[in-house]
C-alpha cells in the first residue's frame, strides 16, 4: 500500500528527469496537498513528529514543489496555473515566504494593482500571527519585493 506522502514524492522525482513532463508531475504531486501540514492530530499522539525531521521534510517538500511549479508556469505566462501553485503551497505552509513571493510576482504579472495590495495585506497579516518561533516579520526580501511591485506602500498596523 502506498501512501500520498510517497506518491507526492514519487512524481516529484519523475518530474526532474530528463524527458519528463515537469509541470504535469509537479501538478500532480500537489494535487496530494490539501491542507495545512500536520495538524488536528488527535490530543497526544504523534506530536512529536511535528518538530522533527519528518514535517521539516515534508513542509520543505511543498514548498519546493509549488515554488518550482509556479516560477516553471510564470515564466510561460500561465499565472492561473502558478496562482494556484503558491496557494496550494501556502495552505500547507502558510508562512512560506518564498511563496508569497512567489504569489506577489504572479498577481503583480497579471497588472491588477488592488488585487496586489489584497495580496499583500493578506500576507503580512498571516507572517505576522506566525507566532513566536519565527517572530511573525518578513524577510528582508519579501520586504525588498513588496517595494519594488509596489513603491511606497506602507503596512497598516496590525
Amino acid at each position: 500500500m502506498r501512501c500520498d506522502w510517497e506518491l507526492f514524492v514519487a512524481y516529484t522525482h519523475r518530474a526532474a528527469l530528463p524527458g519528463s513532463d515537469t509541470e504535469a508531475d509537479l501538478t500532480t504531486a500537489l494535487r496530494m496537498v490539501s491542507g495545512p501540514l500536520w495538524t488536528n492530530l488527535p490530543d497526544g499522539r504523534y506530536r512529536w513528529v511535528t518538530a522533527g525531521p519528518i514535517a521539516r521534510g515534508t513542509r520543505e517538500g511543498v514548498i519546493d514543489v509549488a515554488h518550482r511549479l509556479a516560477g516553471l508556469t510564470l515564466d510561460f505566462g500561465d499565472t492561473m496555473t502558478a496562482m494556484a501553485a503558491c496557494r496550494t503551497g501556502l495552505r500547507a505552509v502558510p508562512t512560506a515566504q518564498v511563496l508569497w513571493r512567489d504569489l506577489l510576482r504572479t498577481v503583480a504579472a497579471r497588472g491588477d494593482r488592488r488585487t496586489l495590495e489584497a495580496v499583500v495585506t493578506e500576507m503580512y497579516r498571516t507572517i505576522g500571527t506566525a507566532g513566536t518561533r519565527r517572530g511573525g516579520w518578513a524577510e528582508a526580501e519579501t520586504d525588498g519585493l513588496v517595494q519594488t511591485l509596489l513603491p511606497g506602500y506602507r503596512r497598516a498596523r496590525q
